[in-house]
């Protein structure tokens, strides 16, 4: 309610990655303001990408910030949203338009806004603008330079439809690097699909594991790796591990 009722809302988002949506940043820092369990709830009911990534679009429309400042002072890369990859790029970037925002931050990670479904999402219903060409950036623009985006990140439309069309999926999967973790349960308790147990470290059930990377998100030690892992589904019928 005082989301809602509030008279100027002002989002304070971070430059970071985020392995199911490519970028966290003004669209998706609004998904912050559901509280407890409602995330949970909302990564059950939308566990594909492209729903999830809906789902997100539809909270943050619900009350668009008037003033969003992203802090780029110090920047973070590679399996976000919680990788200890940091450095300093020392930016402030701000706007009144979250979609102009977030696609400004995607081609500063080397990123088209059309490859991150949130901003491509938001632009399409009209909820704001992500066109290059109409956008004015006041300041200095440049791409940073070897910037390391999520391993789960697949550019490009043909790729998209390829993996669409096929009968296998070659996905990023979780699983704890145990000469790290330290067996706090932070993954398990924080897995909206409850498939994480503790015997005695985490163990993912791949056919439960919907693949939100929370685990990766609520782990404070960065613990949680990701791996390639080829899945067969419609074709054959059964998984296949590669």
């Amino acid at each position: 309610g005082e989301i809602l009722d509030c008279d100027v809302l002002i989002s304070l988002p971070k430059f970071k990655t985020h392995s199911l949506t490519t970028i966290t940043c003004a669209i998706k820092n609004s998904y912050g303001f559901l509280l407890g369990a409602e995330k949970a709830r909302i990564h059950r009911a939308a566990p594909s990408r492209d729903a999830f990534a809906s789902a997100v679009v539809d909270v943050w429309a619900l009350r668009k910030p008037d003033l969003v400042i992203c802090d780029a002072v110090t920047a973070m890369q590679g399996n976000g949203p919680s990788s200890r990859d940091v450095f300093h790029y020392g930016r402030i970037i701000s706007a009144t338009d979250s979609v102009a925002l977030d696609a400004v931050v995607g081609r500063l990670m080397g990123v088209d806004w059309r490859e991150v479904t949130t901003t491509a999402l938001a632009a399409k219903r009209g909820l704001g603008i992500a066109d290059d060409a109409r956008i004015d950036v006041d300041g200095e623009f440049r791409a940073i330079a070897g910037f390391k985006l999520p391993s789960t990140f697949r550019a490009g439309s043909v790729f998209n439809l390829l993996a669409r069309l096929a009968g296998a999926l070659v996905v990023s999967q979780p699983h704890p690097d145990t000469n790290i973790c330290i067996r706090c349960g932070l993954c398990r308790d924080h897995c909206p699909a409850e498939a994480i147990t503790l015997s005695p470290y985490p163990h993912i059930s791949h056919k439960k594991c919907i693949r939100c990377y929370c685990c990766l998100e609520f782990c404070p030690y960065d613990a949680m790796k990701l791996s390639r892992r080829v899945l067969f589904i419609r074709n054959f019928g059964r998984r296949r591990g590669n």
